[in-house]
């Protein structure tokens, strides 16, 4: 692990490794510790320039004070030796420069004694032996200039992982320098060890630990747990080596005294960024939101509503700031298992279950009448009715809520589950259509919503003018896009109950009831939907006519029947104790009508006579033709 557990290269282009990032801000030092042992190994050899030994200086017996790094922790604590050692007293010394004067001195009386036996026999063979040695000092320094090389890459490799932006000041150049008797960091003794060596052997000791880190948060039952690598974990690892390097330089011991003991510790700390990061995931799978207080509709066998009362929820969001705070705290704190109490913020929900029970009273009601004969069209279309009455039976709509019927009950189709019956086709007469009938669920809710001055947002009036229903009051859908839309502007949830009864007049007729609980009228209000005629009359184009092959010669079959031109407007009456004080104009129809169709035979007289065919020919009708369907011989 490096000191710096997150990646903090912030550059625009692509990162380069880091060893060729750190080279550059370790270049300057070990250039300079290159130079000196160049210039080192040219006094050695006389080849370069000579300088005066310098001063020796020795320094001081009493011990050094060597400024603390900020985060980093030292203690120094004095030990009796067991035994009494010899005084250790550390000294500077230059010793390249003293031996480096010694040897000049003596190349001086050489180079006299040189010149005196000049021009003697002996002289070339001097000369030779003087170039031979010169050529054995130039060998040496540059062996040495590439050791000194190879040590600098050695280097850089080891410690290239530092990330940018943390700076060790610690003189690199020295590289053998290493840490006096008595260092210790995070309880590993690294004295005599070098500043790499010591750094890897701390940073081996804090990984072991960080691979067990970890903060639990049990949250219902559940575990959520913080692993070191979320937490973007960083150490001042560099600023600790820099101090403990020089501690203890100096510094001599009495004779019945060990070296002092001079621990350092490394401080860790977590990115912030990070560690929130990490505790809302946590919260996106814990926090919830409040649950209002609701009612749960269903209807009696004798159709009578009931309500079932849920109290609300408070609603909770994980507090993130709070508990970031604890989780760097125990990283500070080098807890490295901690379970972490979780802290939550509530929410309280903004429906009350008494205000629910003030408002699930009754508001409006609506009945239609719908035919029940045997025949399988109309059985269909029974079929079809009560299909949709089930899937809105006991629906909910809450405040503010625009509600769809065809969102709601779906396409119509066969596969679905709906039967052919009669649906309008092209404007003016009927086919068999999957669905065939529900028009008159949705019309019959149009008028319970009037009646309870609920919002119409969307509405269409048939082509043709509905047998149940006063022109002006019908609602078609249709899964082509026609649709009934509403919106509970009521300020509370707004409850839907339809069911279907026998007829108490008719046992061949049915009722469909729309019936609808919520926040009630106010006391003796209600209101009532009304349609004034302004025209009714027949249109005046003659009948059309429509050949056809199937029908015999001299028959015809009525296609179209005519429907008179039909305008009426519809207003909203609003009554206070059984009187109009107020009507509100909602919207003006229009039925177009229609002249009536005919399909005119012109078929083979053999041809069977449909089923309410008009004889048209001259003279006298013929006989029917019997059908033998079958062809046994006899009329079916």
């Amino acid at each position: 692990m490096a000191e710096n557990m997150s990646d903090r290269h912030t550059g625009n282009g692509p990162r380069l490794p880091n060893y060729m990032q750190y080279s550059t801000r370790m270049s300057a030092a070990f250039k300079a510790g290159v130079e000196n042992a160049v210039k080192n190994m040219e006094r050695e050899s006389g080849l370069g320039e000579q300088e005066p030994p310098a001063l020796q200086e020795e320094a001081p017996a009493e011990a050094a004070v060597h400024p603390m790094a900020s985060g980093s922790r030292r203690t120094m604590i004095k030990r009796p030796s067991a035994q009494h050692a010899a005084a250790r007293t550390v000294t500077r010394r230059n010793t390249s420069t003293s031996s480096s004067g010694s040897r000049s001195g003596s190349g001086k009386k050489g180079q006299k004694k040189s010149s005196g036996a000049k021009g003697s026999g002996g002289g070339g063979g001097g000369k030779k032996k003087k170039e031979k040695t010169r050529s054995q000092r130039i060998l040496k320094i540059a062996i040495g200039v590439l050791a000194c090389l190879l040590v600098i890459v050695a280097v850089i490799l080891i410690v290239g992982h530092k990330p940018a932006g943390q700076t060790m000041n610690v003189d690199y150049a020295d590289i053998s320098a290493t840490f006096a008797d008595g260092v210790r960091i995070e309880g590993i003794d690294v004295s005599g060890l070098t500043m790499i060596q010591a750094r890897n052997e701390v940073l081996s000791s804090i990984n072991r630990k960080l691979g067990d880190l970890s903060y639990t948060l049990q949250i219902d039952d559940k575990d959520w747990a913080i692993a070191a690598d979320e937490m973007g974990i960083k150490t001042n690892i560099d600023e600790v080596i820099e101090e403990a390097i020089n501690a203890g330089r100096g510094e001599t011991s009495g004779d019945d005294e060990e070296p002092a003991v001079m621990a350092f510790n490394v401080a860790l700390s977590a990115d912030r960024t990070k560690v929130v990061a990490a505790l809302n995931r946590i919260a996106e799978e814990t926090n919830t939101r409040p649950v209002n207080a609701h009612a749960v509709p269903s209807l009696s066998e004798n159709h009578h509503a009931h309500f079932q009362y849920v109290d609300g929820k408070d609603g909770r969001e994980l507090d993130v700031e709070t508990l970031s705070n604890a989780v760097i705290d125990n990283v500070k704190k080098e807890a490295y298992q901690a379970q972490i109490e979780p802290v939550f913020n509530y929410t309280a929900p903004s429906v009350k279950v008494d205000f629910i029970k003030e408002n699930t009273k009754f508001i409006s009601e609506f009945t239609t009448t719908f035919s029940n004969s045997s025949d399988q069209t109309t059985q269909n279309r029974v079929a079809n009715i009560r299909k949709a009455t089930e899937m809105i039976n006991c629906l909910v709509v809450n405040p503010n809520i625009e509600w769809s019927f065809n969102d709601f009950v779906g396409p119509r189709t066969l596969k679905g589950g709906w039967l052919e019956a009669n649906g309008i086709s092209g404007g003016d007469s009927y086919t068999l259509q999957a669905g065939g009938g529900i028009c008159q669920v949705s019309t019959t809710l149009y008028n319970a919503l009037l009646r309870g001055n609920v919002k119409i947002t969307d509405r269409k009036k048939h082509s043709i003018p509905s047998t149940y229903v006063t022109e002006g009051l019908d609602a078609t859908v249709d899964t082509s896009g026609i649709d009934l839309k509403f919106l509970n502007d009521t300020g509370a949830p707004l409850y839907v109950f339809v069911y279907v009864t026998k007829n108490e007049k008719s046992n061949r007729k049915l009722d469909i009831t729309v019936t609808l609980y919520g926040k009630p009228l106010d006391e003796g209000v209600k209101y009532v939907a009304r349609t004034e005629l302004l025209e009714r009359e027949p249109l005046a184009a003659e009948p059309e006519y429509i050949k056809d092959s199937t029908i015999p010669k001299d028959y015809q079959v009525l296609q179209t029947q005519a429907r008179d031109r039909i305008v009426v407007e519809v207003y909203l009456d609003k009554y206070v104790d059984g009187k109009v004080v107020d009507s509100k104009y909602l919207y003006k129809d229009t039925y177009r009508g229609n002249v009536a169709k005919y399909r005119v035979g012109t078929g083979s007289s053999s041809l069977p006579v449909p089923e309410g065919a008009e004889y048209i020919g001259k003279g006298p009708e013929p006989p029917s033709i019997p059908i033998d369907a079958d062809g046994d011989g006899e009329a079916d």
